[in-house]
C-alpha cells in the first residue's frame, strides 16, 4: 500500500504491502535489520559491551521467533552486562518455564532476587510455581513478599486471590479483593 494514499494505474489501491506486514517474512526482515545494527553485533554481545535493555528486548524477539538458543544467549549477555537488570532474569526464567525447565527457572529467579533485591514479579512467579506444586503455604509467603515489594501491584493481589479461590478459601479471597481496591500496605492478610 502506498503511504501517500495514491492509487495504482488501474484505479485501485495496492494492498500487497499489507499482506507482507502480516507474514512471517517480517520476522526475517527484523532479524536481518538486527544483524546490521552495531549494538547487536555478535562481538559486542559476547564481550558484554552492549546495553542490557536492548539485549533483553532482542532476546524476547528471538524467543517469539522460536530461536530459543539465541534467546538464551542474549538473556545471558544481558545479565552479564548488568546483573541487576531484573527484567532479563525474569524474562529468561519465563523462557525456561515455557521450555519445561522449572528447576532452571527457579535458579534464574533466585539469582534475580540475589542480585536485584525484592521484585514483585519475581516473587509472584515463584509463588505461582509453588501453587502449581500444591505448596500453598509457601505460595502465600511469596505472595506476601510480592505485595510487600509493591502493594499497588494488582497482578500479585489477583494471583493470590485466585489461589485462595482454588483452595475454596472464599473469605481470604474476598479480603484480597478488598486489598486490591484499598491498596493498603499493611492489609490484614500480611
Amino acid at each position: 500500500m502506498d503511504v501517500s494514499g495514491e492509487e495504482d494505474d488501474d484505479g485501485s489501491e495496492d494492498k500487497g504491502d499489507d499482506d507482507a506486514l502480516k507474514s512471517p517474512a517480517i520476522y526475517s526482515d527484523l532479524e536481518e535489520f538486527a544483524k546490521k545494527m552495531p549494538i547487536f553485533e555478535r562481538e559486542r554481545v559476547e564481550s558484554g559491551g552492549a546495553q542490557e535493555k536492548p539485549l533483553t528486548c532482542w532476546a524476547v524477539l528471538e524467543n517469539k521467533m522460536g530461536n530459543i538458543r539465541r534467546a538464551r544467549e542474549l538473556f545471558d549477555a544481558a545479565t552479564v552486562a548488568d546483573k541487576r537488570h531484573i527484567a532479563a532474569w525474569h524474562g529468561w526464567a519465563v523462557l525456561e518455564l515455557k521450555q519445561g525447565s522449572v528447576k532452571k527457572a527457579r535458579h534464574l529467579l533466585a539469582k534475580g532476587l540475589k542480585f536485584c533485591g525484592g521484585n514483585e514479579y519475581v516473587y509472584q512467579t515463584l509463588a505461582l510455581l509453588e501453587a502449581k506444586a500444591n505448596r500453598s503455604e509457601q505460595a502465600r509467603y511469596l505472595f506476601r513478599q510480592a505485595i510487600k515489594c509493591n502493594p499497588k501491584c494488582c497482578a500479585s493481589w489477583l494471583a493470590w486471590a485466585q489461589l485462595e479461590m482454588q483452595q475454596e478459601n472464599n473469605r481470604a479471597a474476598r479480603l484480597l479483593f478488598e486489598g486490591i481496591l484499598s491498596n493498603k500496605q499493611g492489609y490484614s492478610l500480611l
